[in-house]
């Protein structure tokens, strides 16, 4: 069972597990930003045995899929019609369901889920959004529930990336103050610090890309180029997974030196 995986202790089950999850819809240029999402919903995997778990903004639904390996029921939602109906074919069963819902306004009655996560869904909402989407996400929650929130650490990602549809991306100080006024514990942990320096020259490439034009690069010239510049995004999952574990901070300090923030919250 995936929810006995030891991240740094990967076994063969669990990989083949997890590549099965991968989606054959051309989102992922690689393998490298496919574990990285991979990973985010690993270390959510810990907080969702037997609970009740709602994925918020569950994209495609393969996350939803790992977190239903220790969950006692997922349900996935997002505004996406496409996205639902491809998670609806692929992922849905008895533990696993899916349903086309506004995260900042959804259906579900008070205090009715044991965990929820987001895993890059806050920088997508404009910052109007921002605290009714918290809002939300604390109303369904029981009192004892528990918030997984992820989404880019803005000075270090934007050295990275300019990504359009990224209308609200925060720094750790400013996600902190947005968490602080709705939740009373929050607990940070990080993801791909100190990666600007292991990955320099791809990334000072990278940066400049807005609009991502590489993706119209033939994949044979992508492939060429990456064992140069990154030899990383040619690397296979399960070598990509324990070198994208998700670490909990010692101080914010680790969190801020990072690509992406994790949160833990509860009311």
């Amino acid at each position: 069972m995936l929810q006995e995986l030891d991240i740094q202790h990967l076994n063969d089950k669990a990989v083949r597990f997890i590549k099965s999850l991968q989606p054959d819809t051309g989102i992922y240029q690689n393998n490298y930003s496919y574990a990285c999402y991979v990973s985010l919903y690993l270390y959510a995997l810990s907080y969702c045995k037997g609970r009740y778990v709602l994925d918020a903004a569950c994209g495609f639904g393969y996350g939803s899929s790992i977190l239903a390996q220790s969950a006692a029921q997922v349900t996935g939602i997002d505004l996406s019609d496409e996205r639902i109906q491809y998670a609806q074919l692929n992922y849905q069963s008895e533990s696993t369901t899916f349903e086309i819902m506004d995260v900042t306004e959804t259906e579900f009655p008070d205090n009715h889920f044991d965990c929820v996560v987001s895993i890059e869904t806050f920088e997508h909402l404009p910052e109007e959004l921002a605290h009714p989407f918290l809002r939300e996400m604390k109303r369904i929650l029981k009192p004892d529930g528990v918030l997984i929130l992820s989404t880019p650490n803005r000075p270090i990602h934007t050295q990275i990336t300019q990504t359009v549809d990224h209308v609200n991306e925060v720094d750790v100080d400013t996600l902190n103050t947005y968490l602080s006024t709705h939740f009373s514990q929050i607990e940070f942990a990080y993801q791909r610090k100190g990666i600007l320096d292991e990955m320099k020259a791809f990334y000072s490439v990278v940066k400049t890309d807005r609009y991502k034009v590489r993706r119209f690069i033939p994949t044979s010239i992508r492939k060429w180029m990456h064992r140069f510049i990154a030899k990383d995004l040619t690397e296979d999952v399960d070598v990509l997974l324990p070198r994208l574990a998700v670490n909990k901070a010692n101080t914010l300090e680790d969190v801020r030196q990072a690509v992406l923030q994790l949160v833990v919250c509860k009311p």
